[in-house]
């Protein structure tokens, strides 16, 4: 008997060997595996096989920290609840909370960490916001505002960290938490803010600004005047543009003051074309009243190497509400003479905006020079109503056999059948599209003629408008 006893002894010995043997290769995997996936596998496979084991969850403490794949260190925070939800995990949790770089792993954490122990877990950050480790206020900052933003402590917490924290991060952290809360009650700290030594914490407090909408707005117009004409930050100056430009009532906010108006004018002038003054353009247009800011706005429409800033600045001025004749004469030229065929199209028809009688001439011209048929269609759009002139309607007709562009013949067809629609006699337009149907080098503005031709002897007092034409390829927004 006692060699069999022996024997069972030494076969349970030589089991429970080999089981720590698998346990520490298993371990030493879990450590060398490059592939995160793969390591998070052995991770749960050793937590799964090996629950009891001390050395199993001295591991975890270990990777909770330092393992390279966010996504795994979520999982071991989640392992380390599930099956240790002690004081020892809480210590873990909170180090993370603290120091973890990714914020999708520092917020599972605090949730457990809230979970676990509701009681202290805020106490233990209001702790942690007086580090001497300027990284952890900071992530104990945004813990604050994502899980306890509405406790007065917390608001206590960002007010100092955000006046008098040495680190510009933890201000910055601090800047972010009050923008979030939008709370009139912050709004002096973030108007003191707005001059802080770091480029970065001026940048959101000028931003933050922004979102104060019950508050007095002169003192943010002028803090935002400031930045703009004093700031040697591009980045803040940006941001004061910006935020200047957000849609407020009664409108942006601008000293409404000649100081600062000239001021901001001097800043455009300087560079009128950089990127990084185009909200102080936009910005400018709201002081159109300025002909001094007209003639730059001028300058700009006209000669900015960007497409689209030529188009909206001429279409700007052209709506403005100032009959003054030097922008009238910018349309016009801009209609002529620019490279883009959008921007023409869009000053021909600004020229129906200036007068109760557009420039006939000029219309006339581009309707049939311009090398773009949606330009040409742009004229058309305006001639159109003024068919009631015997050399227009000739024209219209006239171009309506010969404009190289299909969907422009197809679109003066479709206008003369609306013309005709009124008159006594339809008998002489169905005649002309009749030569259409016949001699039109395009099938499908053939048929178009031959639809109308059916709607004109129709007998119908009232021709529905058929949508062809150039208007239809582009958008005139």
């Amino acid at each position: 008997m006692p060699c069999a006893s022996n024997s069972r002894s030494s076969n349970l010995r030589s089991s429970n060997m080999r089981q720590d043997e698998e346990a520490a290769q298993l371990r030493r995997r879990a450590v060398e595996e490059t592939n995160d996936v793969v390591r998070g596998n052995l991770i749960k496979t050793l937590v799964d096989r090996w629950p009891e084991d001390p050395e199993t969850r001295a591991l975890l403490h270990d990777l909770v920290h330092v393992d390279g794949f966010a996504h795994n260190r979520t999982g071991v925070v989640k392992l380390l609840v599930s099956r240790w939800p002690d004081e020892q995990t809480c210590v873990e949790l909170r180090r993370v909370v603290t120091t973890d770089p990714d914020r999708s792993v520092t917020k599972a954490a605090a949730e457990f960490l809230i979970e676990l122990r509701p009681g202290d877990a805020m106490t233990w950050m209001h702790e942690d916001v007086r580090s001497q480790d300027p990284g952890v206020r900071m992530r104990t900052l945004w813990a604050l505002r994502t899980f306890w933003k509405d406790h007065p402590d917390t608001l206590t917490a960002i007010r100092d960290c955000l006046t008098s924290d040495s680190s510009a991060a933890v201000r910055y952290e601090a800047m972010n938490a009050l923008e979030d809360g939008a709370d009139p009650g912050t709004f002096v700290l973030a108007l003191q803010a707005v001059g802080d030594p770091d480029a970065k914490v001026r940048a959101a407090a000028v931003d933050a600004l922004g979102t104060y909408r019950t508050v007095v707005t002169t003192a943010i117009a002028q803090a935002l005047y400031e930045r703009v004409t004093t700031d040697d930050d591009p980045d803040v100056r940006e941001a004061a543009l910006r935020t200047a430009l957000r849609p407020r009532n009664p409108g942006v906010l601008w000293p409404d003051h000649p100081e600062a108006i000239s001021g901001l004018r001097e800043y455009v002038a300087a560079d009128p074309f950089a990127k990084s003054r185009r909200f102080a353009v936009y910005l400018l247009d709201h002081f159109t009243d300025d002909p001094e800011v007209r003639a730059l706005l001028r300058r700009i429409a006209e000669h900015h190497p960007d497409d689209r800033d030529r188009r909206m600045m001429m279409c700007k001025l052209s709506a403005s509400g100032h009959d003054d004749p030097e922008t009238k004469e910018m349309v016009r030229r801009m209609a002529v003479v620019d490279p883009s065929w959008e921007v023409r199209a869009h000053a021909v028809k600004g020229l129906d905006w200036q007068d109760d009688a557009p420039d006939l001439e000029l219309l006339r011209d581009r309707a049939v020079a311009d090398t773009h048929g949606n330009v040409r269609g742009a004229a058309w759009e305006t001639l159109a109503l003024w068919t009631t002139r015997e050399d227009i309607a000739a024209l219209m007709r006239r171009r309506s056999a010969d404009d190289p562009d299909p969907d422009l013949r197809a679109q003066l067809l479709v206008e003369i059948v609306h013309d005709a629609q009124h008159a006594a006699d339809r008998h002489p337009t169905v005649t002309y599209l009749a030569t259409r149907v016949e001699h039109d080098p395009d099938a499908d503005v053939r048929q178009l003629a031959a639809d109308l031709t059916a709607d004109l002897t129709s007998g119908e007092k009232n021709i529905e408008k058929r949508e062809v034409g150039t208007r239809h390829r582009w958008d005139w927004d």
